[in-house]
């Protein structure tokens, strides 16, 4: 798994001593975790068996998620990933930040970085990604990327208890 540096940025492997911050700051969230396909974490065991989950894949080569961590702080802010989805036959880009950290650009330069390195060490070329209708922002951030909507789809959270209509987009 490697680390990944931008501008402000430095995206790093997330391990379960990352469990307390990311619990405090956006997995207990319930705004960040408004459009999101995992369910709020009810307490820190949650963010403990996620990024345990995490933990075990680090040696994939179909699944890839970073910790979002601000250059000149240290701080983590986030997390951001590709997965290999086959029925796209792509990889599909994600990410979710703790509020304070919305608005400033950072998942536009994550996801960046994110793409330059799947085009340049994995050898892709097409990607997916989507939004929920209402998730304006996440739009914008898409926008910016490159990606170009292709139509409208839905999906589920990991559990169903969420159901989105979402705006559906490819970059080739």
């Amino acid at each position: 798994m490697p680390t990944i540096e931008t501008e402000r940025l430095i995206l790093r492997p997330l391990t379960v001593a990352d469990a307390q911050h990311i619990y405090a700051s956006w997995t207990s969230d319930p705004d960040v975790e408004r459009f999101m396909v995992w369910e709020l974490h009810g307490s820190v065991a949650d963010t403990v068996e996620w990024l345990a989950g995490v933990e075990e894949g680090l040696e994939s080569d179909t699944s890839y998620t970073w910790g979002v961590v601000l250059r000149e702080t240290g701080l983590l802010i986030g997390s951001a990933g590709i997965g290999f989805v086959p029925a796209h036959g792509c990889f599909e880009l994600g990410y979710n930040f703790m509020k304070s950290a919305w608005g400033k650009g950072y998942a536009t330069e994550t996801g960046r970085g994110i793409l330059k390195f799947a085009k340049e060490t994995l050898g892709q070329r097409r990607f997916f990604c989507r939004h929920a209708v209402e998730n304006v922002r996440s739009q914008r951030v898409i926008e910016k990327l490159g990606f170009k909507y292709v139509g409208d789809g839905a999906y589920d959270s990991m559990t169903g208890k969420k159901h989105f209509i979402s705006r559906d987009y490819f970059l080739e």
